[in-house]
C-alpha cells in the first residue's frame, strides 16, 4: 500500500506538470499578500516544521520486530524524511496549480471559499480532476486510502509498542499487557481504535487542535532529546554525536523562538480551543506524574524535577497565550504588558517556592539516609574492637584513590559513579551485624568452621544495604552500594569469596573497595597482629596487583600512595 501510495503521487505529480499550462508566472504569489511580511511568513512556516516530523517516531518505536541491524535505521530516518518532504512539495505544488477562472491566482482561491461547492471546495481533488478527470480522481482516492490505511496502521503499531514499554516500567497498569501470537498488545491497540473513533465526533476541527498542540510537544520533546544526546554523547565521549545534539538544541532553540513570535504577533496563531485543551492535558499530565513518583517504586522516574518542570512551564504557557490572546483581542497594549508582566511574576514566584520545597524535601531525605548507613556502619564496628575507625580511614582511602581517577579524562566513568562509591564505601561492612560476637572479636586465628561464617558478612552486607536502600532515592547509588558490600573481598584471580568472581567479573566500586579494605587491614593494629610499615603494605599491596587487585588501577593507588601515608601520620597523632 506504501508502493502504491508513493508510485501514484509520484507519477500523478510528473504527468500534471506536463499538463500544465502557463509557465512559473502562474505559481504567483511567490508569498501571502494579504499585509504579513514575508520574514513572518518564512517563520510561520518553520513553527511548524516539528509538527510536520511527528510520525517518525514511529520508526524507533517499531523497532522491537525490525529484523535489520541498528545501523540501518539512521538510513530508514533519512529516507522517510526526505521522500515525505517531496511528497508535501508535490501535494502543495499540485494544489496551487490549477484553480477556478473566477480566480485570478491561487492564493484568492484557498482564502476565498464564496460560490464554491462539491470537488471545488477541495484543492487537490479540483486539481486533480482538472487535469486527469474522473478516473484520476478514483485513482487519488485509492492513493489517499493506502496513505490513511498504512498511517493508521503505523500509528497504532508504534504506539502499542510506546505503552508496551510503559507497561513494563509501570507506568501503565499491567492489565492492559495482553498479547497475540505476533507479540502486538491487543488491549493497548484496541483502546487506541476506541479514542480514536470517539475523535472523529470532534469532526475537522480536530485537525488544527493536533496541530497546534503537536507544535508545542514537538519543540519540547525534540530538546529534550537533543539535550539527552548531547549529555550521553559526552560521556561517551563521541565527538560526531556532541555536534549533532548541540546542533539539534540550536534547531530547536530556532523553532521555539519562531513559535513565541508568532504567538506574539498572530493573535489567531494557536485556536483558543487548542489553548484550552492544551490546558486540559498539562495538567492531567501533571497529576498523572505526580501519582507515577509516588507509585515508583523501581524509581524508573527517580526524583529529577525535569519532568515536573517541563509539565509546569507547559500550564504557563498555555495559560499565557491564553491571557496574551484574550487582552491582545481588546487592542489594549497597556493591559497586554500589565498581563504578561504580572502572570510572569507569579509564575516565576510559584515555581522557586515549589523548587525550594522540593529541593528541601529530596535533601531531608537524603541526609536521613546517609545518618542511617553511618549510624548502622558505626554501630557494626563498635562491635569488632578490633577495627575501631576503619570505616573512616577506609572511606578515605577510596576518596583518594577516586580522585586521581577523576583526573586521568582517558577513563569513560562519570563523576556520579564517583561520588557514590565514596558515600557508599562505609557501608562495604555492614554484614558483620550477622556474625556471632565470639567470632568477630576472636584474637586469633580463625577455625575453618568460623572462617566460613566470617566470609558470609559479604552476602548478608548486600541484602541489609539492599533493605535500607530499597525505594530510596537513587537507584544508582543502591546498586554500588550493594556491589560495594557483596563483592569487596573476590580477588582479580576469581581466588576470593563469596561468588569467585574473576576480572572485570568483579564491579569496578569492589574493586577499589578491595585496595582500601586490605591497605587498612596492613597499616592499622589488630589484636592478632602488628600494624606493619607503610613501605612494608606498599610492597604488599603492589605484589598482589594482577592477583588479588586489579592491575589497571595501580597507578592510581601510587598516585594517591603520599597522600593516603599523610591521612594515617595524622590519624594517629
Amino acid at each position: 500500500m506504501v508502493l502504491i501510495f508513493l508510485s501514484i503521487i509520484i507519477l500523478g505529480f510528473i504527468i500534471t506538470s506536463i499538463m500544465h499550462r502557463g509557465g512559473i508566472e502562474s505559481y504567483a504569489p511567490a508569498f501571502s499578500p494579504a499585509g504579513e511580511n514575508k520574514l513572518s511568513q518564512v517563520l510561520r512556516i518553520i513553527g511548524m516544521a516539528p509538527w510536520a516530523f511527528i510520525g517518525f517516531e514511529s520508526i524507533s518505536h517499531s523497532t522491537k520486530n525490525f529484523n535489520f541491524g541498528k545501523k540501518k535505521i539512521l538510513f530508514v530516518l533519512i529516507t522517510s524524511v526526505v521522500i515525505t518532504t517531496l511528497i508535501y512539495i508535490f501535494l502543495s505544488m499540485l494544489c496551487i496549480g490549477v484553480y477556478p477562472e473566477n480566480y485570478s491566482n491561487w492564493y484568492e482561491y484557498l482564502t476565498i471559499h464564496e460560490n464554491l461547492s462539491g470537488l471545488d471546495v477541495i484543492p487537490a481533488f479540483y486539481s486533480i480532476h482538472s487535469y486527469l478527470g474522473i478516473f484520476g480522481l478514483v485513482i487519488f482516492c485509492i492513493a489517499l486510502f493506502c496513505l490513511i490505511s498504512t498511517s493508521l496502521v503505523g500509528n497504532l503499531y508504534a504506539l502499542s509498542g510506546l505503552c508496551d514499554k510503559m507497561i513494563e516500567d509501570g507506568v501503565l497498569p499491567k492489565i492492559l499487557d495482553k498479547k497475540n501470537k505476533h507479540e502486538n498488545s491487543i488491549y493497548i491497540i484496541a483502546l487506541e481504535v476506541i479514542l480514536a473513533v470517539i475523535m472523529l465526533f470532534f469532526g475537522r476541527v480536530l485537525i488544527g487542535w493536533v496541530v497546534d498542540v503537536n507544535d508545542i510537544c514537538g519543540i519540547i520533546v525534540y530538546t529534550y532529546i537533543c539535550i539527552v544526546t548531547t549529555y550521553q554523547a559526552r560521556k561517551d565521549k563521541n565527538k560526531n554525536g556532541i555536534i549533532v545534539g548541540v546542533l539539534g538544541i540550536c534547531i530547536s532553540i530556532v523553532f521555539a523562538l519562531s513559535f513565541m513570535i508568532n504567538s506574539v504577533i498572530s493573535v489567531d496563531w494557536i485556536a483558543r480551543e487548542s489553548i484550552v485543551i492544551f490546558f486540559v492535558w498539562a495538567i492531567v499530565g501533571f497529576v498523572f506524574y505526580a501519582i507515577l513518583l509516588k507509585r515508583d517504586k523501581k524509581k524508573v522516574f527517580g526524583h529529577s524535577m525535569a519532568a515536573t518542570f517541563g509539565l509546569y512551564a507547559l500550564i504557563i504557557y498555555s495559560i499565557g497565550s491564553w491571557l496574551a490572546n484574550l487582552v491582545k483581542t481588546y487592542n489594549d497594549t497597556q493591559m497586554t504588558v500589565n498581563g504578561i508582566i504580572f502572570f510572569a511574576m507569579v509564575a516565576i514566584l510559584t515555581q522557586t517556592v515549589f523548587f525550594i520545597v522540593f529541593s528541601i524535601i529530596r535533601k531531608r531525605e537524603v541526609d536521613m539516609q546517609a545518618k542511617l548507613v553511618l549510624g548502622m556502619a558505626t554501630m557494626v564496628e563498635g562491635r569488632d574492637k578490633s577495627t575501631g575507625g576503619h570505616i573512616q580511614r577506609t572511606s578515605k582511602v577510596v576518596e583518594l584513590i577516586v580522585d586521581e581517577m577523576i583526573k586521568d579524562s582517558s577513563l569513560t566513568v562519570h563523576h556520579r559513579f564517583y561520588a557514590n562509591l565514596i558515600k557508599a564505601a562505609p557501608m562495604h561492612d555492614l554484614g558483620k551485624i550477622a556474625v556471632d560476637d565470639a567470632i568477630l572479636r576472636k584474637p586469633g586465628k580463625f577455625t575453618p568452621e568460623e572462617y566460613a561464617q566470617m566470609k558470609c558478612h559479604s552476602a548478608e552486607g548486600a541484602k541489609i544495604v539492599s533493605s535500607i536502600l530499597k525505594d530510596g532515592e537513587d537507584e544508582y547509588f543502591e546498586k554500588i552500594a550493594i556491589n560495594v558490600a557483596h563483592y569487596h573481598h573476590e580477588r582479580w584471580d576469581g581466588s576470593g569469596y563469596p561468588c569467585g568472581l574473576k576480572g572485570e567479573e568483579i564491579p569496578l566500586e569492589a574493586r577499589i573497595m578491595a585496595i582500601a579494605d586490605v591497605y587498612d587491614a596492613l597499616v592499622s593494629k589488630r589484636v592478632y597482629k602488628d600494624e606493619f610499615s607503610f613501605e612494608e603494605a606498599n610492597r604488599i599491596i603492589l605484589e598482589n596487583m594482577g592477583t588479588h587487585f586489579d592491575k589497571g588501577l595501580e597507578k592510581y593507588y601510587l598516585q594517591a600512595r603520599e597522600k593516603i601515608e599523610e591521612f594515617y601520620k595524622k590519624d594517629r597523632e
